[in-house]
């Protein structure tokens, strides 16, 4: 009598389906009939690694956000206002990422689970020594597969073989610097910036790793002019190539905070945001 080992195949059977069968050992002749072979066979349907269908929207150009001003830090604000997809930015391990191109030029449904997660960081979709996408073993079948969260995204290999799969890249979009557009902030500190001509108060939110000529570039909103002003802090004029922690402006709030309990914070924080001013030099900026 011989022993069979198990043999298992992939059918597609359906598009929308991958089903896995699997001949179980048993001893017996080679010679299967049909009732046999159906009982020893096992179905594994895995839905979550169905096939896209290729729809393409129509997306009017006027619909496109217009071009917005780069930065080399983002905080996580900034990024969250880009959560279309005619506008989708995510960050991993503190790379913003801007998508809309990619979105746009290769749409299908693929790209699904990429837009719901416009405006967030999706670093728990990769693993943090590799910066690939974690893998995981499907349930059922002892493969190893990839970790999609929110369904499969583009690039990403199926499970199984498939002639259908796109293998028309270079690099995955998530290594494709093409796409990076800056840094996402380790730290959001919060500043108020006086000008002592109009005694007008701006609240603005900056990234900690920003020098305060960048800080100035986010205050031309409030100010046209800003470029026309001599930036202080208690009287010491700021050096503009330096951050704030560099000019020796540091976050009030966070030492403030860390000598009361939870029970005595009942001072507002904004009490602690440090003030810098703004001295007219009158040689008024074109803007």
């Amino acid at each position: 009598m011989a022993l069979w080992p198990p043999i298992s195949q992939t059918f597609n059977l359906n598009p929308s389906l991958h089903i896995v069968f699997t001949l179980k050992p048993f001893v017996g002749s080679s010679i299967f009939d049909g009732e046999s072979l159906l009982k020893n066979f096992r179905r594994v349907v895995l839905p979550a690694l169905s096939k896209p269908k290729n729809t393409i929207p129509v997306i009017d150009k006027k619909d496109l956000p217009a071009p917005s001003r780069r930065h080399r830090y983002y905080t996580p604000d900034e990024v969250k206002l880009h959560n279309s997809a005619n506008d989708c930015y995510v960050s991993i391990f503190y790379e913003v990422f801007d998508l809309t191109k990619f979105i746009q030029e290769n749409y299908s449904s693929l790209m699904d689970p990429l837009i719901k997660a416009a405006g967030t960081d999706i670093s728990h979709w990769f693993d943090p020594n590799t910066k690939d996408p974690k893998t995981c073993v499907l349930p059922g079948t002892s493969l190893l597969s990839y970790f999609c969260p929110n369904g499969l995204y583009p690039n990403i290999p199926p499970a199984f073989p498939d002639s259908e799969w796109n293998y028309n890249f270079d690099i995955p979009w998530w290594k494709n610097t093409n796409y990076k557009v800056g840094k996402l902030t380790k730290k959001v500190r919060k500043i108020n910036i006086m000008n002592t001509l109009t005694e007008h108060v701006d609240l603005i939110e900056c990234c900690q790793e920003e020098t305060i000529n960048e800080i100035l570039e986010r205050y031309k909103k409030y100010n046209d002019h800003a470029e026309s002003y001599t930036w202080k802090r208690l009287q010491k004029k700021l050096d503009m190539d330096l951050t704030l922690d560099e000019n020796d402006v540091p976050d009030e709030k966070d030492d403030h905070f860390a000598i009361y309990d939870d029970d005595t914070k009942n001072i507002e924080a904004e009490e602690y945001i440090p003030v810098i001013h703004l001295y007219f030099n009158d040689d008024l900026t074109e803007s």
